[in-house]
């Protein structure tokens, strides 16, 4: 069982990647910030590049697992995660790494906020995922 919600929160990032990045929310912008074109997008070998993201995701739950496995009274199990992977994992950790990244690759500043705020979203979904399919919190709310 906690290979399969691994897996689901791990194509989670996909998901909302897909979303995230649409031209119609932050994928034209960002795709501007990168001076790139929707055919540079589009090159590169696409199962390497969505099957090494969704190995290294599929890394990267299982901390946020370990985080999440606890109940908490105040919370369903979705909202506690969520809170986990999105304050603790996104806020506190992943933002700074992607602006410290971006500061040092000479990243626009649009750049640098789409990036941390997908990953901030993505891992509050994740970290929800995660705790709901493992219990963490008391199904309230």
């Amino acid at each position: 069982m906690a290979w399969i919600s691994a897996l689901l929160a791990a194509i989670s990032t996909l998901v909302i990647g897909f979303v995230w990045y649409h031209p119609k929310l932050f994928g034209t912008a960002w795709m501007k910030s990168l001076g790139m074109t929707e055919a540079d997008a589009a090159k590169g070998n696409m199962a390497v590049m969505y099957g090494s993201a969704v190995v290294l995701a599929m890394v990267m739950t299982m901390p946020l697992a370990y985080q999440v496995g606890h109940p908490d009274e105040n919370l369903s199990p979705f909202m506690h995660g969520f809170y986990h992977g999105a304050y603790y994992n996104g806020v506190m950790l992943a933002a700074p790494v992607t602006a410290i990244n971006g500061i040092f690759n000479r990243m626009t500043l649009t750049h640098i906020l789409i990036s941390a705020g997908y990953w901030v979203v993505t891992l509050g979904v994740m970290g929800g995922i995660l705790a709901m399919m493992h219990g963490g919190g008391n199904g309230a709310g």
